[in-house]
């Protein structure tokens, strides 16, 4: 997974493992951007990025169902599952695919489909960046450009 900087050409590095992210606590080379980890559900980027600078990542969860204590879960396991998703889109997808491999005609079905999923990524804005009072480490260095 890369994850970008919205004001540096180059993007985050990862660290390995924790070990490797203590180690970069303790003694953090002057870099641009910086480094990044995710560990206790939350993504950690280490120098704290400036307020102008948005870094971003694609990411793509294979735990689309969600069991009836809240856990989730690659597969629907039980007629208690629910879809993670908006459930019209999981239908539209249903008919697409299925009209599909039918071999009849499914491309307004599919349209349909991107619609919607259109539809809702519009609404999910994600979730906000928490931000530290303290200044992060000079992070200029010679291979730093700026966009």
């Amino acid at each position: 997974m890369d994850v970008h900087s919205s004001i540096w050409s180059i993007n985050y590095q990862a660290a390995r493992d924790l070990d490797e992210w203590t180690q970069l606590q303790r003694f953090m080379p002057s870099t641009i951007p910086g480094y990044w980890i995710i560990y206790g559900g939350q993504m950690h980027l280490m120098p704290i990025p400036r307020v102008d600078e948005n870094p971003c990542f694609w990411y793509v969860s294979r735990n689309l169902v969600k069991a009836e204590d809240g856990t989730l879960k690659q597969l629907f396991t039980t007629d208690s599952d629910a879809f993670l998703l908006d459930e019209q889109l999981l239908t539209l997808a249903i008919i697409w695919r299925w009209k599909q491999a039918e071999g009849l005609d499914y491309q307004e079905d599919m349209q349909n489909y991107e619609i919607r999923l259109s539809q809702i990524a519009a609404k999910d804005h994600g979730s906000l960046p928490i931000r530290s009072g303290r200044n992060g480490v000079n992070r200029l260095g010679i291979w730093a450009i700026a966009r």
